[in-house]
């Protein structure tokens, strides 16, 4: 294609300007924006530095995306590193149409540059950046494909400099689009369409569908897929209403994509896809450029920027995304509810008889000036609590969610102790009072129940609940008694009475039985999965002693069962220390009704009902006591 054939295609559309306005209703509409296209302002990446992009105060153009290395670990041991081409801007220009169609010898100066993986969600293609921060980013021509179908009959992925097998033509011609020169092997996705063909960069599918979060983008890269690196749980009732418990580390803002992996084959493929391609590739030698395809199969309406190529004798034959802006297809649920667990910040102090000091590792955040920051490509440091940038959007990614509630609930710290010989060690533990010197320690609540208001009639759906208050109710009663209080293991669970259980293993880290319940897979009847058992606890004080009553949740084939701690020496004086009994109660082989020595002046027992699960909760419950009230009696004596 000679320059008097590319100033014909320039001048014609620039003509196109004067789109009519049934033009635009067309299922590939099209608009047109300069590149005085500013970034939104509830951008918060705008008071932030990128270092690699802060070199000169020269404007810089995101072109394209090269190959990933894991090679470089020395340089970022958690993520591997891609290359990023961009390319100078020159002074002045207002029109996007400058940046294609040049002569080889008016080609940009091109820089390349080498970030972690996890700088993806911030770095789109066609942005302009400017002493470290995007100043701009230009829509280009905009395009939405109504109905468009993503099936793999109409979906494949294409290397970038190779010309089409049919035509022999190439889809992005370096004569009016040279900015992927240097990287013709890299990987995009091509779908047909009556309006032309869609040719999206493989990386701009993978930062529109997972890049929610940079710790989710980094960890696809992180092949083999694991499951255990997104979510640790998830469930879903026949109405669509899932539930999902977040990988520690992992932002709930990433919870809608790792929704559509976990519930979705398709979305589990993409994922899947990301890291294996990459990983494959390095096994071959070969450059390891990533491959994506979207995460669902079927319709959907898809807005993107990018520009018109021309290919096959049409003027408008490809279209070259650069930034997907928008995608209709639904999520593969009806609502979500997630978990996050909060990541807790390692102390910076250093150890003493520390013998060597420990490595300079640049934090993520560090501050270059007063009003911005500096973002690294270096490991960030450990002892830090990351941060969040909020990368705004103008338009509406994903519509389907507007309709959709997406919520978290706060999920309770299940405290793990490890019995061993050489003694007992507890993680994640609590103490009753006020907050102290110790930051690992925090504070529970007590929640007090007086005889008046303590009533078997609880709405809940665990039936071991309401024998626990009738039981309470009968201690309430008892003349010793100076309080009865419901005991909160931990304080982020949702309801005084139903605690979790503490995860009690031995030293070989295996689970005791009784910490979790069988219950059948979800959408597998067939498979057994198991989940953290609740447990209810209650404290009696006398005078001279406490007691405390446990009630764990039963499965469906055990019975009902009672189990009771006595201190007469005050032995237990923090949540720990009824942690540590409540492990050595359990962990311990012992009779029905017979006393356990659990320590000095501490004791225990445990209790089972001989009626069957459907006896009234008052007749469970009366039989119980009773066999209680002599364990209690008799330590009186």
């Amino acid at each position: 294609m000679d320059t008097l054939e590319i100033g014909k295609i320039i001048a014609q559309r620039r003509q196109e300007l004067a789109l009519t306005q049934q033009e635009v209703a067309n299922n590939a509409s099209v608009s047109r924006r300069t590149l005085k296209q500013n970034v939104s302002p509830s951008d918060t990446t705008a008071g932030y530095v990128l270092r690699e992009l802060a070199k000169d105060s020269h404007a810089w153009r995101i072109d394209w995306f090269g190959a990933t290395t894991y090679a470089e670990r020395y340089r970022r041991s958690s993520q591997p590193l891609i290359d990023v081409q961009i390319s100078q801007v020159p002074e002045g220009i207002t029109d996007f149409h400058e940046f294609f169609g040049r002569r080889k010898s008016q080609w940009p100066n091109t820089r390349r540059l080498r970030l972690p993986v996890g700088f993806l969600p911030m770095l789109k293609i066609g942005d302009i950046w400017r002493d470290g921060k995007r100043c701009e980013s230009p829509d280009y021509e905009i395009a939405t494909f109504a109905e468009l179908e993503t099936t793999r009959d109409v979906c494949t992925l294409i290397k970038a400099g190779l010309p089409d097998e049919a035509t022999g033509q190439y889809f992005l011609p370096l004569d009016i689009h040279p900015y992927h020169v240097k990287f013709t092997q890299s990987y995009c996705l091509h779908i047909e369409h009556s309006d032309g063909s869609i040719v999206i960069p493989c990386t701009e599918l993978l930062r529109f569908y997972f890049g929610s979060t940079s710790t989710l983008v980094s960890r696809l890269f992180d092949a083999p897929f694991k499951q255990e690196n997104f979510w640790i749980d998830h469930q879903m009732d026949g109405t669509g209403s899932a539930k999902i418990h977040l990988a520690s580390g992992m932002s709930g803002r990433s919870a809608t994509d790792i929704g559509r992996i976990t519930f979705s084959k398709t979305g589990r493929q993409a994922a899947e896809l990301v890291g294996n391609s990459c990983i494959a590739a390095t096994a071959r030698g070969e450059s390891a450029y990533v491959k994506a395809m979207f995460p669902f199969s079927g319709k959907t309406n898809l807005s993107a920027s990018g520009i018109w190529l021309p290919f096959n004798g049409k003027e408008r034959g490809v279209f070259l995304v650069f930034r997907l802006r928008s995608c209709s297809h639904r999520f593969p649920f009806s609502r979500l509810h997630y978990t996050s667990e909060c990541v807790q910040a390692r102390s910076t102090k250093t150890t003493a008889g520390a013998a060597w000091p420990a490595p300079d590792a640049s934090p993520a955040f560090s501050r270059q000036r007063r009003d911005s920051k500096l973002l690294s490509d270096r490991e960030p440091d450990k002892s830090k609590q990351p941060r969040k940038l909020d990368l705004a959007s103008e338009e509406m990614q994903f519509p389907d969610l507007a309709r959709k509630p997406v919520s978290r609930v706060d999920s309770e710290v299940t405290p793990t102790i490890r019995l061993s010989q050489q003694g007992m060690s507890i993680i994640n533990s609590s103490s009753v009072g006020c907050e102290g010197s110790m930051a690992t320690i925090q504070p529970i609540e007590l929640s007090v129940a007086d005889a008046g208001t303590l009533t078997s009639n609880i709405t809940t759906s665990f039936p071991h609940v309401v024998i626990f208050y009738q039981v309470l109710q009968y201690l309430a009663k008892q003349p010793g008694f100076l309080s009865v209080d419901v005991v909160r293991l931990s304080p982020r669970q949702r309801h005084d009475h139903l605690s979790m259980m503490p995860r009690i293993v031995d030293e070989d880290g295996e689970l005791l039985d009784a910490c979790v319940i069988a219950q059948p897979a979800p959408g597998e009847p067939s498979k057994v999965s198991t989940r953290n058992r609740h447990i209810s606890v209650a404290r009696a004080q006398e005078l001279h002693r406490t007691c405390y009553l446990l009630i764990p949740e039963p499965d469906d084939k055990e019975s009902f069962s009672l189990h009771a701690i006595m201190d007469c020496s005050r032995g237990i004086r923090t949540t720990d220390d009824l942690l540590g009994a409540i492990a050595l109660h359990f962990s311990t082989p012992s009779s029905w009704n017979a006393a356990l020595q659990l320590n000095e002046g501490v004791t225990s027992a445990k209790f089972v009902t001989n009626e069957s699960r459907d006896s009234a909760a008052e007749k469970i419950a009366d039989e119980l006591w009773a066999k209680m009230d002599r364990f209690i009696h008799a330590g009186s004596r």
